[in-house]
């Protein structure tokens, strides 16, 4: 079984829709009932992408596209190896003796919304501001329309699931997982990135903006825990924020 996911892992095939995609993993077993137990899944995101095309009569690359447009990522779109990205990174691996190597080139058509997409920090700002106002945008009119409503952020935040490996503080929602507030990990084959949001008061009608800090980290090496220093980063801006308060 580990033979076979990590020949998926390392998929360099094209898949020239999302249907096509699902043929990877639509004959495997469950790994358990939905919901009773946390297991990291790829394949999962393919499937709710799947979801989506078939909810919206659209393809999955031309809702993701005009989502990045809605929230202004200029930067971001789906990893295609054909197409010339200005500055696109490089992705790096150590090999046994701790040595840099070049990533292998893979192909994530298998995978668009489980790891497809490249980005920057700035668009994933964007993103994560997007996912705080909704949250604190309050039901009153004269202010701008959010991303998603509060009720909707809070399913993907409940945090329902203890992580296998950290049950202590990571708790599963979907498609993030909660660590004492909202937060989300995430990696790719080349490459991680990295969420820690905290939100705090609902926003002001004078300014419309979210109110909290979001934190956004990539990372082109591979088996790299991003969430210490997302933490540290944390812990620092809380710092200052309370020197700059004591100051007032």
């Amino acid at each position: 079984m580990k033979k076979v996911a990590k020949a998926e892992f390392m998929s360099n095939k094209v898949y020239p829709s999302v249907s096509e995609a699902l043929s990877i993993f639509n004959a495997d077993p469950l790994i358990a009932e939905p919901g009773k137990t946390y297991s990291y899944t790829t394949h999962g995101f393919t499937l709710v992408s799947a979801i989506l095309e078939a909810a919206s009569g659209k393809k999955y690359p031309d809702l993701a596209a005009a989502l990045f447009r809605q929230l202004g990522m200029s930067f971001t779109s789906l990893d295609q190896n054909p197409k010339i990205v200005p500055n696109r990174t490089r992705y790096y691996v150590r090999n046994q003796r701790h040595e840099l190597e070049n990533c292998a080139e893979v192909d994530n058509s298998c995978k668009w919304a489980g790891g497809g997409i490249q980005s920057t920090v700035g668009d994933l700002l964007k993103l994560a501001n997007g996912w705080l106002y909704g949250y604190q945008r309050p039901k009153r009119d004269g202010l701008a329309e959010a991303l998603l409503p509060k009720e909707i952020i809070e399913e993907f935040w409940k945090g329902e699931i203890a992580s296998a490996k950290k049950a202590d503080y990571f708790q599963a929602g979907l498609g993030w997982f909660r660590v004492n507030g909202p937060a989300a990990v995430g990696g790719l084959r080349q490459a991680l990135s990295m969420f820690l949001k905290k939100s705090t008061e609902a926003i002001r009608l004078s300014d419309e903006q979210p109110r909290g800090l979001c934190i956004a980290i990539l990372c082109n090496l591979q088996e790299v825990d991003l969430y210490p220093l997302a933490t540290e980063i944390k812990a620092l801006y809380s710092e200052y924020s309370e020197q700059i308060k004591a100051k007032l």
